[in-house]
């Protein structure tokens, strides 16, 4: 109802994906075209990716997340019980969780003893910490397009990422990234 008050009266309505078209489509009854979104343009600042940022660069595996800690949304319990399943394999492997939100100091607390989780909160030079990153992970559970995915991307940082809204729609047939079924961290 709130959907259908607030963009019915529009003559035009634009969607940054074709599953939020669709959605939005579905609640109002009128055609939506498609203007994907966007991520800040930004150049590499080190081609080699060693960059030091709080003496994080080591000879681990890093796994890097960007977001708003909201588990019901950006799904971090997923990628936080996939990666304990990770280390049982790679035991040096390291994630990186940048954002910060109404679930931040919840995981941090549950997890402060699990020394390679480091939760780095909300930073400034988000792109200085992709290029740190070996791969990024996005678990969104609801997720229109995910402009962190984008901002990865950008940094040439391989993604994995759910199977959530229009996140199939970046990365196509596996050919910019994988998807993986949001089901359970044994999927991720």
């Amino acid at each position: 109802w709130l959907t259908r008050k607030a963009y019915g009266g529009a003559k035009k309505l634009v969607a940054v994906s074709r599953y939020a078209a669709e959605i939005l489509k579905e609640s109002v009854g009128k055609d939506v075209e498609v203007i994907y979104d966007g991520c800040r343009e930004q150049k590499h600042t080190c081609l080699d990716k060693e960059v030091k940022i709080n003496n994080v660069f080591d000879e681990y595996p890093k796994i890097g997340h960007v977001g708003a800690f909201d588990d019901n949304v950006k799904g971090q319990g997923t990628l936080i019980e996939a990666f304990l399943l990770l280390l049982e394999t790679y035991p040096n492997a390291r994630l990186y969780l940048i954002g910060d939100g109404k679930d931040f100091g919840l995981f941090q607390e549950k997890y402060k003893l699990q020394k390679e989780i480091t939760f780095v909160g909300k930073v400034d030079n988000v792109f200085e910490w992709l290029l740190t990153f070996d791969v990024f992970c996005f678990p969104s559970r609801i997720e229109a397009l995910g402009s962190s995915v984008l901002e990865a991307m950008s940094q040439d940082v391989p993604v994995i990422v759910s199977n959530a809204g229009g996140l199939p729609e970046l990365i196509g047939n596996d050919e910019r990234g994988i998807v993986v079924a949001n089901s359970s961290a044994d999927s991720w």
